[in-house]
Order: C-alpha cells, then sequence, then structure tokens
C-alpha cells in the first residue's frame, strides 16, 4: 500500500513571518518535515504543497522538487486543510496511476516528529484495519478543572462525579497536537475531514514532543527544549 506524504507549507503567517523557514538546530521546519518523511520505511511517496517561491527553493534545496505551486484559493486564511489535502491528492493520483493508497499528512509546525511516528501509526492503521489515525497526548489541565463561559454563568466543561484528586479521575483526555494524521485516500474524500470521532485510532506520544509552533512562544519553547540535553535523549 503506497503512503503519500504530504507537507502543507503556505508562506503568510501572522503569528511568525516565514515561519516554515525559520530554523531549529539549523535546519527550518519544512526541512525537518522533509528529513522525517524521507526517513520513514512506509512513505513511498512525498508531494509539499506551497504557495512561496522561497519555501520551494528551501524544499529543492534539501532534495524535493515541487512540481506545482498551491493557487491562491487555497493559501488564503480562510482556506480549509482539507482542501489543501484534496488538490495534493489530484495532483498524485493525475500523475500515478492509483486508487488506493493512504495518506499522511505532516505539518512543518511540529517540529519533533520523528520518522518511527509516522511507521508506527502506518502499522496501527494496517493492523488494525482502521481507515484513520491521529497523534495526541495527555492533557495536563484536566477538563475536570476547567470552566467554560456560558449565559448561564461559568460551568464546569466535564463533571467528576465528586472526585477530587487528579489521581483519582475516571477517565483520560487527550489533545489532539497535530503531529501525524493519517487516513485512507477514500475516507478523505468520502468525510471530508482527516478524522472522525468514534472511528479514529489514537496515537499517543510524548507531550513534549507535541510542541505546534503557532507564535513566538511556542518557537522560544521549541528552541529550549532543543538544546536540553535531557529532552535530546528524549528525542532519540
Amino acid at each position: 500500500m503506497k503512503l503519500l506524504a504530504i507537507i502543507p507549507a503556505r508562506g503568510c503567517s501572522k503569528g511568525i513571518p516565514e515561519k516554515n523557514l525559520v530554523e531549529i538546530n539549523g535546519r527550518s521546519l519544512v526541512a525537518r518535515a522533509l528529513d522525517t518523511a524521507k526517513s520513514s520505511t512506509a512513505v513511498t511517496d512525498i508531494i509539499v504543497s506551497t504557495d512561496d517561491n522561497a519555501i520551494a527553493a528551501e524544499c529543492e534545496k534539501n532534495g524535493m522538487n515541487v512540481p506545482f505551486i498551491r493557487p491562491a484559493n487555497l493559501s488564503s486564511d480562510n482556506a480549509g486543510m482539507v482542501d489543501v489535502i484534496l488538490h495534493s491528492m489530484d495532483m498524485f493520483e493525475k500523475d500515478n496511476n492509483v486508487s488506493s493508497y493512504v495518506v499522511v499528512v505532516l505539518q512543518p509546525t511540529s517540529p519533533f516528529r520523528k520518522s518511527s511516528d509516522i511507521d508506527r501509526c502506518f502499522k496501527m492503521l494496517e493492523e488494525q484495519n482502521a481507515q484513520s489515525i491521529v497523534s495526541v497526548h495527555e492533557v495536563k489541565e484536566s477538563p475536570y478543572e476547567c470552566f467554560r463561559n456560558t449565559q448561564n454563568g461559568n460551568q464546569m466543561l466535564a463533571e467528576s462525579d465528586g472526585v477530587l484528586r487528579r489521581q483519582d479521575y475516571l477517565e483520560q483526555f487527550y489533545f489532539i497536537n497535530g503531529v501525524v494524521y493519517m487516513a485512507d485516500n477514500e475516507f478523505i474524500r468520502k468525510e471530508k475531514v482527516l478524522f472522525k470521532e468514534n472511528e479514529s485510532l489514537l496515537f499517543n506520544m510524548d507531550a513534549l514532543r507535541g510542541v505546534d509552533i503557532d507564535n513566538k512562544d511556542d518557537l522560544m519553547l521549541a528552541e529550549a527544549l532543543a538544546a536540553h540535553s535531557e529532552f535530546k535523549g528524549r528525542l532519540n
């Protein structure tokens, strides 16, 4: 079964200018995503979807040809991720005689992804005959301890049934961290989503490796983690 890695790397970013070209440990975010895709034993094909010539040039510098520039209507702030993925799938199918394959979405803003994350997700998908899997990590802030503002006042997100100690909570909660989204191509076309409640598998991983770079604080955290000796050990 083919595994198509799609790396969505838009040029414009409000939080950090040219975010996908920012370097951590001497490698740009888009280059790091390429590194993990190339190192994966499961990935058979790679597409970088970008609207930015500088990002395309960075990919080519790292041995990845970018055969098309993403259309403007898929590069705005309002463009949906699934639409971007469907466009890349269309381009892939146009150039390859294939009707059944799996897609893995590798956002460059997850710099601590490992190729083994991709391979393990693909193995889980095959072994459990599932259509999609998404990476998660356990949340530190439990919904049992969170409020939401409503018209009727502040309300708890989840009822703890009187349990007060964190270690006695009856449920575990997980956060979708964006490191890996993987799904069968037919699932994506039919559902127009990358994962689905009660159907998708969860790939639980180290929360620190689930850092997603959206703003300067995230970037500083990622740089600090990359420089920390103990974290380097967890990465390897």
